[in-house]
């Protein structure tokens, strides 16, 4: 036998169904990164990391002991709560690699969300079937909402991936008990030590949940010191550079956290009364449920439900809701949602008599959504943002499984239609998503939508440091819809090179003009300003106002 026949006999022996997730997976990494330096988001929460970590890189600081502040936690006189530095960690190691660069910094969240695809298929595959799981890992592979989150560094976007890595570690801890392998108590550990860094709710959430699990198996008496011993000790040596803080600073960074939950001191939060809050959890449950599967709506909560149901705003409501789409939309959310809970209720009780993989899974799935209700509620004070329950974004593929099961049971053409409807529909919703921003960014349009790529700053950046005529400093000024929220990538992309930059507020008008520095001005549209130089980057008028 030659080498070739060898090699087909081989292949031959994989099975259909590794086939099957392998081009998942490709198309998966395609959707993610495709584009990836001209589309990659890069805002002002991305340059004020990039920053820290270029000084990281070119040891001028410190690597940190403390990550991203939580936006709202205290009055800026308080100081705010901050995060741990694993985030900043995983970017720096990112830059030492592969060079410092904002789409390198974002590398990790790719690699993350990729690898995300396959730990999906076996997250499902414990309760599922095999083919049942690799349809839903296919829709989870092609979801708007996930690939857009792998877009861009931000220190949340890797929760998926651990919070499937700390599920299964769990699932793991409680089928195995003592026999639980020395892999999973290592995975459960950094699941839940990387968890605890990467967001305020994650920490709560991962914290309480192992919290909750471990009480259980003290209960059923079928605890293992030993292993559990290990999980904290790999969760305190991820987390040392936060301990290592708090004992330095007398602990002040949990003495801001404890103040926020207590409802003592919070910056942004609406005056929300405790029922009104819980109400408002489970509306932006819903909402959220039927965006991750659809990408259809609006990209943070709308309240819909207590919209509607409000004595004295229900008619503005229906008054003012002229797009009857998105209205029937939500209605379709709202029934996926509550169907879903229903179905996912109903395999709970009826899993509660069996002690087999399938009922641990569930009551796993069960306790970790009812935490994250919990763990919501101070949240939802304010505005949110449908990226805030990515703690929660397989919820709509566990519904989807429940009601592929619930159809199966029936022998009929209606099941079929039904089914190829529902997946139809979600496959068609968020390929639209996908065609609606490619668009966007393929005609230089993103800035005019408020989103701020890679693509479209690098050129203006350029534009300005080719024209800064050996200055130390130029002045940045713009329309407010612009400047607001593209002089912060601007000031770090120029400053790379050497340049300080100040920005000027107000119209072209109020520009700096006793200066020798260059002044540029950006601009939705042409100025009326007679002989003042311009070039049009993408879709901005970038004007050069002391030439």
């Amino acid at each position: 036998m030659n080498k070739c026949e060898k090699v087909k006999t081989v292949l031959r022996k994989i099975p259909k169904a590794v086939w099957i997730l392998a081009c998942i997976l490709i198309v998966g990494i395609f959707l993610r990164a495709y584009n990836f330096h001209d589309w990659l988001d890069f805002k002002g929460d991305q340059a004020r990391d990039a920053a820290l970590v270029s000084d990281v890189i070119d040891a001028k600081s410190p690597w940190p002991l403390l990550g991203a502040t939580m936006n709202g936690s205290a009055s800026t006189t308080d100081g705010q709560f901050r995060i741990g530095p694993m985030y900043y960690y995983f970017q720096i190691i990112s830059a030492k690699l592969f060079g410092n660069y904002p789409d390198k910094l974002a590398y990790p969240d790719l690699i993350f969300s990729i690898l995300s695809i396959p730990l999906c298929f076996i997250f499902l595959k414990k309760y599922f079937n095999r083919n049942l799981s690799l349809l839903l890992t296919g829709l989870y592979a092609i979801s708007f909402f996930s690939v857009r989150f792998a877009h861009f560094a931000w220190n949340s976007n890797s929760i998926p991936f651990f919070t499937l890595l700390f599920l299964l570690a769990l699932h793991e801890f409680r089928i195995k008990k003592e026999q639980v392998s020395w892999v999973w108590v290592v995975m459960l550990g950094t699941a839940l030590g990387v968890g605890f860094q990467l967001h305020a709710i994650s920490m709560i959430l991962f914290s309480a949940v192992c919290f909750y699990f471990l009480m259980l198996s003290i209960f059923e008496k079928t605890i293992v010191w030993k292993k559990w011993l290990v999980v904290l000790v790999v969760f305190v040596a991820l987390n040392s550079g936060q301990i290592i803080n708090e004992f330095e600073n007398n602990f002040s960074n949990t003495k801001v956290f404890l103040r926020y939950f207590s409802g003592s001191n919070s910056a942004n939060d609406q005056q929300v009364s405790l029922l009104s809050a819980i109400g408002r959890d489970f509306d932006c449950h819903i909402e959220a449920n039927f965006y991750i599967a659809s990408s259809l709506g609006k990209d943070s909560c709308s309240l819909y439900a207590q919209e509607i149901f409000a004595k004295d705003k229900s008619r503005d409501f229906i008054k003012n809701s002229k797009d009857y789409f998105f209205g029937f939309s939500l209605m379709i959310g709202a029934l996926f949602s509550l169907f879903g809970y229903g179905l996912l209720f109903y395999e709970y009780r009826k899993e509660k008599k069996f002690k087999n993989d399938g009922s641990i899974f569930i009551s796993t799935i069960v306790i970790y959504i009812a935490a994250s209700f919990f763990v919501m509620v101070p949240v939802v004070k304010g505005d949110v943002e449908f990226r805030y329950f990515n703690i929660v974004f397989f919820v709509p593929l566990i519904f989807l499984g429940l009601f592929i099961n619930y159809l199966d049971k029936y022998n009929s053409k209606l099941k079929i239609v039904l089914i190829s409807l529902i997946i139809g529909s979600i496959i068609a919703s968020n390929a639209f998503k996908f065609f609606s921003l490619s668009n966007d960014y393929h005609g230089k349009n993103g800035i005019n939508s408020h989103q701020v790529v890679l693509g479209e700053i690098e050129p203006i950046a350029k534009y300005m440091l080719d024209n800064s005529l050996g200055s130390a400093g130029i002045y940045i000024g713009g329309d407010y819809d612009i400047s607001a929220f593209v002089y912060t990538p601007l000031e770090y992309l120029i400053k790379r090179n050497g340049v300080s930059t100040t920005r000027f507020y107000g119209k072209i008008t109020d520009s700096p003009h006793d200066t020798e520095k260059p002044v540029f001005y950006l601009s939705h549209k042409p100025s009326k300003i007679d002989n003042v130089d311009y070039e049009k980057i993408g879709q901005v008028y970038v004007y050069y106002l002391n030439r």
